[in-house]
């Protein structure tokens, strides 16, 4: 069981609907509020009642495999994390240094993001009418004939 934890109802449940799409088939996913906490860590007074939520509801129930605290990133929270990490042998993972990571392994190895369906790049299309001389060199007619040429070029 992996346990989801957040200081607002609204967050919680956007991170849960992310966290179900992503998660094994079959894997448990608990959405938890914590009864204390600020909707958003400011300062130190924000922290310590953060902090205080997210102790009491991962104390509360049954041990998880793993936790994922919504305000993990921010200062506190994740040396409270760390500490309980040890405390209850779970992984102690930061969401944003995770990803962080990925992006840069990605980079790294000259990959990028598909584009494919919806979100998939428009293809190159002639400039026609009184924008041609605006149209990329690659793009430009030069005679009606090469309307062809266009096309191959653009892979139409």
């Amino acid at each position: 069981m992996i346990k989801l934890i957040n200081t607002t109802s609204a967050m919680t449940e956007l991170m849960g609907d992310t966290a179900r799409t992503v998660a094994a088939a079959g894997r448990d996913i608990v959405l938890t509020t914590s009864r204390s906490g600020a909707a958003s860590i400011e300062g130190h007074y924000d922290e310590a009642l953060s902090n205080l939520g997210v102790i009491d509801e991962i104390a509360q129930g049954e041990p998880a495999d793993a936790y994922i605290i919504g305000c993990f990133g921010d200062p506190g929270m994740s040396n409270l994390m760390e500490r309980l990490s040890h405390r209850l042998a779970v992984p102690d993972i930061d969401g944003v240094a995770a990803a962080v990571k990925f992006a840069e392994g990605i980079v790294g190895m000259g990959l990028r993001t598909s584009k494919v369906g919806d979100l998939a790049y428009p293809l190159p299309k002639a400039y026609a009418g009184k924008l041609p001389e605006y149209a990329p060199a690659s793009l430009k007619l030069r005679k009606k004939y090469e309307t062809s040429t266009l096309a191959t070029a653009i892979g139409g």
